[in-house]
């Protein structure tokens, strides 16, 4: 079962398999290397994003290749974090008689809030 701050990594074999038949990688990255990289980005950088991270592994992956990558070279990751709240407004309530009520709710809310068009105020 995840925890917080988890990560589970999907890769193709390109990943593991880049750099394979180099001096520093004969039989290619494989899993153990990738995870210790992946490990090491994220003891530097605790909240680094799930797009970062994977960014990262395919860039030192396309590296090991010297920059020529002999496959595909995917990564894709899930990052159990908590969840980024958002409100967003596009403008007043089409009932007016509920202009305070979304007033209310929009001040009050724990998160982000972006407003678009005219809101009343309070």
């Amino acid at each position: 079962m995840p925890s917080k701050e988890d990560r589970i990594i999907f890769c193709s074999d390109g990943v593991s398999q880049s750099g394979m038949g180099s001096e520093a990688y004969p039989f290619g990255w494989e899993r153990d290397n990738i995870a210790s990289y992946a490990a090491t980005l994220v003891s530097s950088e605790s909240s680094i994003s799930a797009i970062l991270l994977a960014g990262k592994i395919v860039t030192m992956a396309h590296k090991n290749d010297a920059y020529k990558a002999k496959d595909d070279i995917s990564c894709a990751i899930i990052y159990f974090r908590e969840p980024r709240k958002l409100l967003l407004c596009t403008g007043p309530p089409f009932e007016k008689e509920k202009d305070r009520e979304l007033a209310s709710k929009v001040k009050g809310y724990e998160g982000k809030v972006i407003l678009c068009g005219e809101l009343p105020l309070i």
